[in-house]
């Protein structure tokens, strides 16, 4: 995706911002800690949801990003069947 690897660590750093920033928040909500495993697995869970919509709607500019959106995070709720 990036071939600068200075870019490719910047936006991995951003990921992981993300992840950090939604465990925070869910672990606050929730009164679960921010080291627990699932609030850990469920923010990486939505940043990689919003991660594989993003191209979609990049490549093709007609998309909804917002309806892929809530396409993508259904298919979360449902677990993620194939």
């Amino acid at each position: 995706m990036f071939s600068v690897p200075e870019l490719r660590a910047k936006v991995m750093d951003n990921y992981v911002s993300g992840i950090t920033m939604l465990v925070e928040l869910a672990a606050g909500r929730t009164g679960r800690t921010p080291g627990d495993f699932e609030v850990r697995n469920w923010a990486g869970a939505v940043v990689g949801v919003i991660l594989s919509a993003a191209p979609a709607a990049a490549a093709d500019q007609s998309v909804d990003f917002v309806a892929l959106l809530e396409r993508a995070f259904t298919h979360l709720e449902e677990g993620l069947p194939l």
